[in-house]
């Protein structure tokens, strides 16, 4: 079962500044989480994925009042992908 289990992790960061008024500085990571296996003698294939979406974003100017902000986001996928007897695929997808 755990052959079957894909991950990743994307970790990112942005700089952004100005001459003058306010800059941020940014931390954003993307945890897609993804299970696929077959059913029905390989004629159903699944694909079942957790997302998961965080950012924090730090806010400054000249001043340094030190703002900030995060946000958390986190939604599921399944894909289901019947193989016809001729070999033909067919995709339908689930945004939960």
């Amino acid at each position: 079962m755990l052959d079957n289990l894909f991950y990743s992790v994307d970790y990112k960061a942005k700089n952004y500044t100005r001459q003058e008024g306010v800059t941020a500085f940014q931390n954003e990571v993307r945890t897609p989480i993804s299970l696929y296996f077959s059913v029905l003698e390989d004629f159903l294939h699944v694909n079942v994925s957790e997302n998961v979406y965080m950012t924090q974003v730090s806010y400054g100017n000249d001043s340094n009042d030190g703002s900030s902000g995060q946000y958390f986001n986190n939604y599921h996928t399944i894909l289901l992908i019947p193989i016809s007897p001729k070999g033909m695929m067919i995709f339908f997808i689930l945004c939960i």
